[in-house]
Order: structure tokens, then C-alpha cells, then sequence
């Protein structure tokens, strides 16, 4: 449970509590890792789509896609919160 949790919640942000919006959050792994660092990659199962989370530190650049039915993350990332689109209907 731990390790788990160290990665998910703890490197890349993700809170799978849902809410009236979106049903997960992605909180700001950007500023989680050291800028240094190359991609890192996240692949998780959200209602049953297939997600697919890819931070790369060095350029600042953060990218969430899935395939499955469509869901809304919500996404932080450098002071900007947004509502994203994932999943095949997208």
C-alpha cells in the first residue's frame, strides 16, 4: 500500500477522489520532481479507462491521454488549473 501511494499521490499527484467535475486530480507533478529528471511515466485505470500520464521535468511539459470510455480529470500544473478530457470520445 505504501510504495503505491508513494508514486501515485506522492510523485505524480493523482487523487482518485472524484467530485461533480472530474473524477480525479491530478495535482502539479512538475513541481514534484526535480527538473533535471527525464519523462516519467504513469499508467493507470480510471472507471475504466486506460490512462496514461507523461511528465517530462527538463521541458516542463505534462501530458494525460486514455482510451475507454470518456472521463474529465482535472489537472494543476504550474499555478493553472484545467478540466481534461481522456478517453477514446475524446
Amino acid at each position: 500500500g505504501g510504495f503505491s501511494w508513494a508514486l501515485t499521490e506522492g510523485l505524480f499527484g493523482i487523487d482518485f477522489n472524484s467530485d461533480s467535475q472530474a473524477s480525479a486530480t491530478i495535482n502539479d507533478p512538475l513541481s514534484r520532481m526535480d527538473p533535471t529528471w527525464g519523462t516519467a511515466v504513469a499508467k493507470f485505470v480510471l472507471r475504466g479507462t486506460d490512462v496514461t500520464l507523461t511528465v517530462t521535468p527538463t521541458t516542463s511539459k505534462l501530458e494525460i491521454k486514455g482510451v475507454g470510455p470518456k472521463q474529465t480529470v482535472r489537472v494543476v500544473s504550474e499555478g493553472e488549473t484545467s478540466l481534461k478530457c481522456v478517453g477514446t470520445a475524446c
